[in-house]
């Protein structure tokens, strides 16, 4: 559950393949972005398989979020894999209501993208 100035603003659920999920020290979770973990411990980057959909939360997630079952909520669920594409975590997050999801910048030029808050 991650709290912003107070309030629930997301509910998360991650799972790795146990020797990935192993290596992982409690220091580093708490202060380092998981990719930045998983290039530390060796592992190459591939890429991220990401879905958006608004739909019912699952009971944890409305009763953790303070939200009712029968209120469509935003969903991300991605899928990051190394060099050939095997995944190495999955993880769904369902952002409350009142917040806002970040705004994303595709650049058609490059081929990039870039997640910011600011328009």
């Amino acid at each position: 559950m991650r709290h912003f100035e107070g309030r629930p603003h997301s509910f998360v659920l991650n799972v790795q393949r146990p020797e990935v999920g192993k290596k992982h020290k409690t220091a580093k979770l708490a202060t380092l972005p998981m990719s930045v973990i998983l290039q530390q411990e060796g592992f190459t980057l591939g890429n991220i398989k990401r879905r958006v959909a608004a739909k019912l939360p699952g009971t944890l997630a409305a009763q953790q979020l303070g939200v009712p079952m029968h209120a469509a909520i935003l969903y991300y669920t991605f899928v990051l894999t190394d060099e050939s594409d095997a995944p190495i975590e999955w993880v769904q997050i369902a952002l409350h209501p009142n917040e806002s999801p970040p705004l994303e910048v595709f650049d058609l030029r490059t081929g990039s993208v870039r997640v910011t808050d600011v328009l």
